[in-house]
């Protein structure tokens, strides 16, 4: 998810640099500019570990790749988009379970001060466990 301000161009240009070629990504940073705003890009590093090294991964890849200032803040799902949506801070988060907080993210969305980028399932599949279908276990034979 990400927070409409300067530092969209750079962020977005990470979510293309995991599906694009290296030298065709290093030929569209040279002609665009590296960074595409000077302001520092804060992202939330949220309290999971996928989150946390979503967080890392993103940093490294604006820092690196594109000389961008680049800030982590801690983050939790409900301060994070309250403060995405009241103060446009931080830029990105990585990782957000906007099912949380449904109510106040469409709003955000609606009203286009917030976007997402990318809509993920929360897993590829369910266990039957997880649903209270029971499995039958047979004997071997």
């Amino acid at each position: 998810m990400m927070h409409k301000t300067g530092g969209i161009v750079a962020a977005l240009s990470v979510a293309f640099l995991s599906v694009a070629s290296v030298p065709a990504f290093a030929q569209e940073t040279a002609e665009t500019g590296a960074c595409g705003t000077g302001r520092t890009i804060d992202i939330a590093e949220m309290t999971w570990p996928s989150a946390a090294a979503l967080a890392q991964i993103h940093a490294k890849i604006l820092d690196a790749g594109f000389d961008c200032n680049v800030e982590i803040v801690t983050g939790d799902t409900v301060p994070t988009t309250s403060s995405m949506v009241l103060r446009g801070s931080p830029a990105v988060a990585p990782e957000l379970w906007t099912s949380t907080v449904q109510d106040q993210w469409d709003a955000a969305v609606n009203e286009g001060s917030d976007r997402r980028s990318r809509s993920v399932q929360e897993s590829p599949r369910t266990p039957a466990f997880q649903v209270g279908q029971p499995r039958q276990c047979r004997a071997p034979t």
